[in-house]
């Protein structure tokens, strides 16, 4: 994923609001940055982790590690064994299978140096927009998994009372829905292609995710 940064600026933005889909997005961008790329050694910095809703919503945690490998589809299943979180949930680890870059059941990869196990966060917070409600509508046709997917993906709403009227999730959304008011932003929800960017970079952490109670009571 960090790769995406090798895109020159507002592309990132352009990208982002035409493969809207998850698996679209992993896929046809992240992946195939990556293979073109085709980095010989990634490290992972996993001194301090943040888990929650991040970059600026989350909370800090440490967790010890660092990470290197000449794989960087194995270093992710690494990373989600070591947060407790089912690699099959990251569009990225179910792209790379499908590619044939990792096998289905990770037995090709091999871990050198600590006892992994010894170093899982077991209790780590998994973020709200983790990949179960999209996971879900992927088990049915298309035209039927795209309206699921509609209904149950989280959305993004505004605290009023804490909001400051920055316009930094204006100036962030890759899709432009968002428009500034007197009242504060107000989000095109129709239109939203739920990347979260808003919440992510939100200063005042003034923009929450509510999940549907359709998929509270699936899950």
């Amino acid at each position: 994923k960090n790769l995406y940064g090798v895109i020159v600026g507002i592309q990132k933005a352009e990208i982002h609001h035409r493969f809207k889909k998850e698996e679209e997005f992993c896929e046809n961008v992240l992946l195939d940055i990556c293979q073109y790329i085709n980095p010989s050694l990634t490290i992972m910095d996993g001194i301090y982790a943040m888990e929650g809703e991040g970059p600026t919503a989350g909370d800090v945690r440490k967790a010890n590690v660092l990470l290197a490998s000449d794989s960087p589809y194995a270093l992710d299943i690494a990373g989600c064994k070591l947060i407790n979180l089912d690699p099959n949930k990251v569009g990225t680890v179910r792209g790379s299978i499908n590619r044939n870059l990792i096998k289905k059941d990770f037995s090709d990869i091999e871990f050198i140096g600590d006892d992994i196990d010894s170093l899982v966060l077991k209790d780590f917070k998994i973020p709200v927009t983790s990949s179960d409600f999209r996971l879900l509508s992927l088990k049915f046709p298309k035209p039927i998994g795209d309206i699921i997917d509609k209904i149950i993906t989280p959305k993004p709403v505004v605290k009023e009372n804490e909001c400051i009227k920055c316009g930094k999730c204006r100036e962030v959304c890759p899709a432009k829905v968002i428009k500034m008011t007197k009242e504060g932003p107000k989000i095109d929800l129709k239109n939203c292609i739920r990347c979260y960017c808003c919440h992510e970079l939100c200063p005042q952490k003034a923009i929450y995710i509510k999940q549907n109670i359709f998929f509270k009571l699936i899950k």
